[in-house]
Order: structure tokens, then C-alpha cells, then sequence
């Protein structure tokens, strides 16, 4: 009935709200543009078919942002079989200890960092359009980009392109 729509209109709004959030999220843990755009679109998907599950609607962003991690990690195992890893690459099974490493790992991150991950990769602006959009200088982009990327290698040291 009306109740579904209404949900459905929810779920789009919200949705709308956090993807570049889960976007940064997938990519903290996979460090690869389409890799993390496979499973933020995954997450959504998914989050879609369970969202009667989601009990909170204020709890949301969490809750689709574990969906989003759990997706991730997925992704990152069937690539790591495919791809001759060193075994310490390993990030850990996602339980709830390394889902706190990771939200602190992304909490590393100024806004401003993740603004320029988000532009850089989830919209694929060159690094001149950042500087011209964000009316930053170029080096400032560049110095604030590797520094977000270096803040996220750390948190999984070894995982490479």
C-alpha cells in the first residue's frame, strides 16, 4: 500500500544524503575507484531489499554504512583471490572491532579531505577542476589529497592499488 512508497521516498532521500559518505567508506577500504563504485552500489541495493529491517530510521547512516563495509569487504576478498596478495594483506574479517579501526580510520579525515577524496574519485573531477570548483590552489588540492590517502593507507598497511 501507500506505506511502501512513502518508504521508498525515504530510502531515496537518505540515500541521497550519505552515498559519497559510503563512497569514502568503500574506498578507505579498497583504495580502487570502480572496486568501491561496485560496492556502494551493491550496499544500496542490498540496503533496499532489507530496509524493513532497519528499525531506526535515525540509526540509518550506520546502519547502511556496516551494509556498505560488509559489501567492501566482499569485493576486496573475491579481488585478493583473483590477484596474488601477500598474506599479510589481510584486513581482518568485519566484526564489530575492526568496524570501530574503521570508523576512526575515516574520522582521521578532515571534511575537507573528504571532500577532495569524494570529488577526485566518486564524481572523477581532474585535480585542476577541484582547484578551479573549490578555488584552491593546485598544490593545495594535491597536498590534501595524498594526505587523505596517506591517513587511509596507514589504516591497512600493504593493501595496494
Amino acid at each position: 500500500g501507500n506505506t511502501m512508497s512513502a518508504q521508498s521516498e525515504f530510502f531515496e532521500q537518505q540515500i541521497g544524503s550519505v552515498q559519497e559518505a559510503l563512497f569514502v567508506s568503500a574506498y578507505a577500504v579498497l583504495h580502487n575507484r570502480d572496486d568501491a563504485m561496485e560496492a556502494v552500489q551493491q550496499a544500496v541495493y542490498t540496503a533496499y531489499l532489507k530496509f524493513h529491517t532497519c528499525k531506526d530510521p535515525n540509526k540509518f547512516k550506520a546502519w547502511i554504512t556496516r551494509i556498505t563495509l560488509n559489501e567492501a569487504y566482499k569485493v576486496w576478498n573475491r579481488r585478493k583471490r583473483s590477484v596474488p596478495f601477500d598474506e599479510n594483506t589481510e584486513p581482518g574479517l568485519y566484526d564489530d572491532a575492526s568496524d570501530l579501526e574503521f570508523f576512526d580510520s575515516i574520522s582521521r579525515l578532515n571534511k575537507a579531505e573528504q571532500e577532495i577524496l569524494v570529488l577526485r574519485y566518486f564524481y572523477d573531477f581532474p585535480l585542476s577542476e577541484i582547484s578551479r570548483v573549490k578555488k584552491l590552489p593546485l598544490s593545495t588540492v594535491k597536498s590534501r589529497l595524498y594526505r587523505a590517502l596517506d591517513k587511509l593507507k596507514t589504516q591497512w598497511e600493504g593493501v595496494e592499488e
